[in-house]
């Protein structure tokens, strides 16, 4: 605790509360303790990726991965304590689930489960969560899978989505040069809002050689800002399957965003998931006097 040594004005230290699940909020205990200012970053659940499609050393002999999940949003708002209601609902946003994986039909294979939105006091402040990826929807040698990433999330929405663009598949024709995808979209950060990262596009293999017919696509960066590194996630990046001989054909999920102007720390939230469910979001209140 400090002291003003001019009268007998006491001045608290600043508290920094983290909400990690939903809960309520209540400034009378914070206004008593001397707190008059409140900064709050709320960013949402990241998206999972979608399912994949993989028939084993048999049959088509294929393997296809769904695209990433993208990333949440994020949304930071600065106010007067007492200007808040007593109560103040908490909502933390889940993590998106996994897609369903199929052996043997791809028509049954699923896409991810979108990111939860995170808010705190309903309006005051709110992070949409990441579009979980797409399942692969053509089971060919040649063509389009079609698994393409999810797009981010965004602050001061709850809907899903409106982050950076969801990465594309390309036609995989040609198997001496494996194709690539594009990549997920980076967010973007700037005024209180951040976006997550767009989701990577999947990849397909074949068993046994040659194995590569379409190179995995990376994520997109959350937050993203050249001029402001505070929020900044990493874009997920492709990875290799050692079932199919190491083929790239995993996808990058799309970055989420840290909050470490407000507690120090480099933690990111909200990732979206390139093969599983995508992380939780958080609602972090630094409260401060001045």
């Amino acid at each position: 605790m400090r002291f003003e040594l001019a009268g007998t004005l006491f001045l608290p230290d600043p508290v920094v509360l983290t909400y990690i699940a939903n809960a309520t909020f209540l400034k009378q205990p914070y206004l008593d303790l001397g707190y008059t200012r409140f900064d709050v970053l709320v960013i949402g659940g990241g998206a999972g990726s979608g399912g994949w499609y993989d028939t084993g050393n048999t049959g088509a002999a294929l393997k296809i991965y769904g695209g990433g999940g993208g990333g949440g949003g994020l949304h930071r708002v600065q106010g007067i304590l007492d200007a808040l209601p007593a109560s103040c609902p908490v909502v933390v946003g889940n993590g998106g689930v996994k897609g369903n994986d199929h052996a043997t039909n791809i028509a049954l294979v699923t896409r991810g489960g979108n990111g939860g939105a995170s808010t705190f006091n309903t309006n005051t402040a709110q992070a949409s969560g990441g579009i979980g990826g797409y399942m692969p929807i053509v089971a060919s040698s040649t063509g389009d899978p079609q698994g393409w990433g999810g797009e981010g999330g965004l602050g001061g929405r709850t809907a899903a989505g409106g982050g950076g663009a969801q990465g594309t598949t390309g036609a995989n024709a040609n198997v001496t040069t494996p194709p690539t995808g594009n990549d997920g979209g980076d967010g973007s950060y700037g005024g209180g809002i951040g976006e997550g990262g767009g989701g990577g596009a999947g990849g397909e293999a074949k068993y046994g050689a040659p194995n590569l017919l379409l190179t995995a696509s990376a994520g997109g960066r959350g937050s993203w800002s050249s001029t402001d590194y505070a929020f900044y996630a990493p874009a997920g990046a492709i990875g290799p399957d050692a079932a199919v001989g190491n083929a790239n054909i995993i996808p990058g999920g799309g970055g989420g965003a840290k909050a470490s102007p407000l507690n120090n720390v480099p933690t990111v939230y909200g990732n979206g998931s390139g093969r599983g469910p995508g992380s939780p979001g958080v609602v972090i209140i630094r409260l401060y006097a001045e």
